[in-house]
């Protein structure tokens, strides 16, 4: 998933953001990104139906995972500040990255429900 949002982002910064400007490539990229994440999570859950404890224990392990990588790779790879990677979290400047990571810790109870192909909530 990683490597997937990396490829996104790098996406977004040079073929968009030159093609329709910073807010129309965000909300391009999030879109993009919220479908990567829903397509991974579900071929990753697709033949288990973890329990609801195992849901959170995997939403939560995303979540730290994600964060620490946008933080330490942003800092330390990318040479950004400490304040510039906290603003990416303000929904109010127009920041889409807090939905995005909201899909990602949902995912795990989305696709966590439905076991092997073929069963929709319909079938339960």
């Amino acid at each position: 998933m990683a490597a997937a949002m990396s490829l996104n982002g790098i996406f977004r910064v040079t073929v968009l953001v030159p093609r329709w400007g910073e807010l129309w490539a965000g909300v391009a990229s999030a879109a993009s990104g919220i479908a990567l994440i829903q397509l991974i999570s579900r071929e990753a859950l697709r033949h288990e139906r973890p329990p609801i404890r195992q849901r959170f224990a995997i939403s939560s392990l995303w979540f730290l995972l994600t964060v620490a990588f946008e933080f330490t790779f942003g800092h330390y790879v990318d040479g950004k500040t400490w304040s510039e990677l906290i603003a990416n979290y303000n929904l109010f400047a127009r920041h889409l990255w807090p939905i995005v990571l909201s899909t990602l810790v949902a995912a795990p109870f989305v696709w966590g429900r439905y076991g092997d192909a073929g069963e929709t909530s319909g079938s339960r």
